[in-house]
């Protein structure tokens, strides 16, 4: 997958692109939860296994230079009770300056999970980090509530 919008183009990530996406990840983190620090062999693990295993994904927004500008991971899993297919958006980024490809990335994401024969796909929010007015960008592209999660720390 390659495309371009403007000076942008989405393609899928690529062994360099590591160090930006642990940048990114990083902030993703940094936002959720400020008081814990962030476990780059995780990162590592997930990152490489979008690199190997097609069952995950990992979409990437880079400008002219080839600068990682945003990015989506993604995996695609059975339903736990029954055969549907769902492609789940893990974890997604896209930098503030850049919000106005962030359709774009939607978009990719949901070919990709077309592609790889989802039934479903599923993104979640964050409070406190998910920008204003997503759920209704969402809802204008088909996307339904299905499930709401509450955290509790220990």
């Amino acid at each position: 997958m390659s495309q371009e919008i403007q000076d942008f183009k989405i393609r899928y990530g690529k062994p360099s692109d590591f160090e930006a996406i642990l940048s990114k990840v990083t902030t993703v983190i940094g936002h959720l939860y400020p008081e814990d620090q962030v476990d780059k062999d995780k990162i590592r693990v997930l990152f490489d296994k979008s690199m190997e295993n097609t069952e995950f994904s990992l979409i990437v927004l880079v400008d002219k230079e080839d600068k990682l500008r945003g990015y989506i991971f993604a995996c695609l899993a059975p339903l736990y009770f029954h055969s549907k297919i769902v492609a789940t958006c893990m974890s997604v980024w896209v930098d503030n300056d850049c919000r106005g490809h962030s359709l774009d990335m939607l978009r990719a994401f949901e070919s990709w999970g077309r592609y790889r024969g989802a039934d479903t796909l599923s993104i979640s929010e964050f409070e406190n980090l998910t920008p204003h007015g997503t759920s209704k960008v969402l809802s204008y592209f088909g996307y339904n509530l299905k499930e709401k999660t509450y955290w509790k720390e220990l």
